[in-house]
């Protein structure tokens, strides 16, 4: 298959590496959720907030990508944090050797955290890369919805390191709330006369204000004030137990919500629940909740990680899709997710 065309349609940024601090992954998440800055910003941001979680002696990266365009790799806003300046040359000289399958592969499809070591599935790319820095491979999150447009971060591991598994399995939940908070930007900017209008307010302390009609029911309710209390205690979590921190937050509470954070103008804090579900249209025999799990696990292989994604139990995403299977026809799983995996988006010629 042909390599893509690859393009870098805005200039790099270089941050000099912050001082030496603890990272956590609340504060990473948090970051995601940053409404009010612009992309640029928002990206610097959570590349600085990831920094100290994955830095290795050779910085951390960030980029926006972009592969809806038939034979094109875009990239936009490169951030490069504590990085020499070679891995800038290194990055552009590898992404300019990714076939659409390998960029498909990279970005988009299962675990959303790669532990790349050598030149595992990309060897012309890796060669290109190694031959204007010396590392190892990378640690790469990638916060991929549905479509060919997502972020990613990383950083080079230099020789005699690794990543261990552990460390992919935690930053897999951390980059579905990354997605989570790029979704919800979108949706704020594309109404900017009200935005999205909370559906739910709670108070700094997790309790109901008030809700409208979509969350007024008694398993919503409850759904809300559960996700609050969750979110509270990650937060409480954040520093003594730092993967449970992780797994009591998770991205939306019953497949709908995101709640984020609102300072009023008098200096009051609340957490508003906004609508921020997953838009999946296909297969139309399916419902709304079998289509999300079906094509959630598509894309993340994986039925814990959709669940926490979703805020629901692993045993209610597993029979959505047994569902989603039988009305399909398809034997299992498997079949399914093959049946909904991403395309890659061919070659020009």
């Amino acid at each position: 298959m042909k390599e893509l065309q690859f393009e870098e349609t805005s200039p790099a940024t270089f941050d000099p590496p912050p001082p030496p601090a603890k990272g956590d992954y609340v504060t990473l998440i948090e970051t995601a959720y940053d409404l009010a800055s612009d992309d640029r910003s928002w990206l610097r941001a959570v590349v600085h907030a990831a920094f100290p979680i994955i830095d290795r002696g050779l910085g951390a990266s960030g980029f926006f990508w972009d592969l809806s365009h038939a034979g094109k790799h875009q990239i936009g806003d490169p951030t490069f944090v504590g990085c020499d300046p070679a891995l800038h040359a290194g990055f552009r000289a590898g992404a300019a050797r990714l076939t659409s399958e390998q960029a498909q592969a990279l970005y988009v499809r299962n675990r959303p955290t790669k532990i790349i070591v050598g030149s595992e599935g990309f060897p012309r790319a890796y060669a290109a890369f190694r031959s204007h820095m010396d590392s190892q491979g990378f640690v790469l999150i990638s916060a991929a919805d549905f479509g060919d447009r997502g972020c990613s971060i990383a950083a080079p591991q230099p020789a005699g390191t690794r990543a261990s598994p552990a460390l992919g399995q935690v930053l897999d939940r951390v980059a579905r709330h990354i997605v989570a908070g790029m979704r919800l930007r979108r949706t704020l900017r594309a109404s900017p006369t009200d935005g999205v209008a909370p559906e739910a307010v709670l108070d700094s302390k997790g309790r109901l204000l008030h809700a409208e009609a979509p969350a007024k029911a008694r398993r919503e309710r409850g759904g809300i004030v559960e996700g609050a209390r969750r979110l509270l205690a990650s937060r409480k979590a954040r520093r003594a137990r730092p993967e449970q921190a992780v797994e009591f937050w998770r991205a939306l509470v019953l497949g709908r919500w995101s709640l984020v954070d609102h300072t009023d103008s008098d200096g009051k804090r609340f957490l508003l629940a906004r609508k921020n579900a997953p838009h999946v249209r296909e297969p139309a025999a399916l419902t709304e909740d079998e289509r999300r799990a079906a094509a959630l696990f598509a894309l993340l292989g994986s039925v814990k990680l959709v669940a926490y994604e979703l805020g629901l139990a692993p045993s209610t995403i597993s029979e959505e899709l047994k569902s989603a299977s039988r009305k399909l026809g398809c034997r299992d799983r498997a079949e399914l997710a093959a049946l909904l995996q991403p395309r890659p988006i061919q070659g020009g010629a």
